[in-house]
């Protein structure tokens, strides 16, 4: 049955609100999937290394090729903070916590920070709300506590 709706969420519950008719064929996968207590080594390692791309100048190569970025953080961190937003919410996992399209979740933060540094560039396909939805902080105490002996 086809729909109007989302065609980039088909594989999964959409999350952007378009009028969806049927769950795609993952979404059982999705909605059973246990979350482990601590992320993969694959995980770190993709969020690792995403921040020093960014850090030292070559994030989305060779979409940034050129864009000189990095001025901008001092004055608007509000730049990092959404690109870290887009690369966190478009992060897959599978069911071990490996992220599965960790070069795509790259390539729409570095899209973001190219649309926002050049004015006459337009991200394809335009961001979605769920995209850039920023999410709150957790809470300000650990509910773990502490080793013995740190403060």
């Amino acid at each position: 049955m086809e729909t109007d709706g989302c065609k980039l969420h088909e594989a999964l519950p959409c999350r952007c609100g378009c009028p969806r008719i049927r769950p795609g064929p993952l979404s059982r996968k999705v909605i059973s999937m246990s979350y482990p207590k601590k992320l993969s080594p694959e995980f770190s390692g993709a969020l690792r290394t995403f921040s020093f791309w960014v850090a030292n100048g070559t994030l989305g190569y060779p979409l940034l090729e050129g864009v000189d970025y990095r001025s901008c953080l001092g004055d608007e961190p509000s730049m990092l903070e959404m690109a870290y937003a887009i690369f966190a919410n478009v992060l897959e996992l599978d069911e071990q916590g490996v992220p599965v399209n960790a070069k795509y979740a790259e390539h729409r933060a570095a899209q973001y920070i190219r649309q926002y540094c050049d004015p006459g560039y337009q991200a394809r396909p335009a961001f979605e709300d769920w995209e850039q939805e920023l999410y709150g902080p957790p809470d300000r105490d650990d509910s773990k506590p502490w080793p013995a002996g740190v403060a």
